[in-house]
């Protein structure tokens, strides 16, 4: 993109940043909230006495687990949204001036 107020050298890293920031997908936190949350699981689950290899902990475990991928998928996106708005601001501004 092309802009007469920015040089090549900006035009390109405010396209890269524009481009990234559209395209976040929030699963960094999708994994966090899944690990975290089957870890959680598996812990309390262990810690009252159940067994490990036992179908009722795995059931609590996938449970937990999508549940947290989920959490995270939407936290993930709304914090991308975020970021957008403010890289599209800082875009605007620096091609007003």
């Amino acid at each position: 993109m092309m802009f007469p107020t920015l040089n090549e050298k900006e035009a390109a890293r405010w396209e890269r940043e524009l481009i990234e920031s559209a395209s976040y997908c929030g699963c960094g936190e999708a994994a966090v909230g899944l690990l975290v949350s089957v870890i959680t699981a598996l812990v309390m689950h262990l810690s009252a006495g159940e067994p490990a290899l036992h179908w009722h902990t795995f059931v609590v475990a996938l449970a937990s687990g999508a549940a947290g991928a989920v959490v995270g998928k939407g936290l993930g996106i709304v914090r991308g949204e975020r970021r957008y708005r403010r890289v599209v601001e800082g875009f605007e501004r620096s091609v007003r001036q």
